[in-house]
């Protein structure tokens, strides 16, 4: 298999609690929208994230266990952002024991949104 990309998709009974959190949040954009399907990407050339609503031909996913991780470059920026427009931070941030510095929040899903950035190299956790 050859690809250049990969899109997580996911089903939602909230589309547009969903669709106001990525945007208003983190800064994605609406690429497709309508009943069946919500398309979001984050600048130009960034990853892309897909919702389509329950019973669209699918069932209802699950979010246990489920993380988008999103590399940023100042994690203490991005909290600060978050915090002005309203969002609910899960944890952090703080400074992890594999070198980096990271904060979590909740989106309407229940999917965690992971924002970490590099601090130090990483330690071997399992010592």
């Amino acid at each position: 298999m050859k690809t250049k990309t990969v899109t997580p998709l996911f089903t939602s009974n909230k589309i547009d609690e969903t669709r106001e959190f990525y945007t208003k949040h983190l800064g994605f954009e609406v690429t497709m929208d309508n009943e069946k399907y919500l398309g979001l990407r984050l600048g130009e050339d960034g990853p892309e994230l897909a919702f389509m609503p329950e019973g669209c031909e699918s069932w209802l996913s699950s979010s246990e266990g489920l993380f988008y991780c999103f590399p940023v470059e100042d994690v203490d920026a991005e909290h600060k952002s978050l915090l002005s427009g309203g969002a609910k931070i899960s944890d952090g941030p703080e400074d992890m024991p594999w070198g980096e510095r990271r904060l979590t929040l909740d989106d309407p899903n229940g999917i965690t949104i992971y924002l970490g950035q590099r601090i130090a190299e990483p330690v071997d956790c399992a010592k």
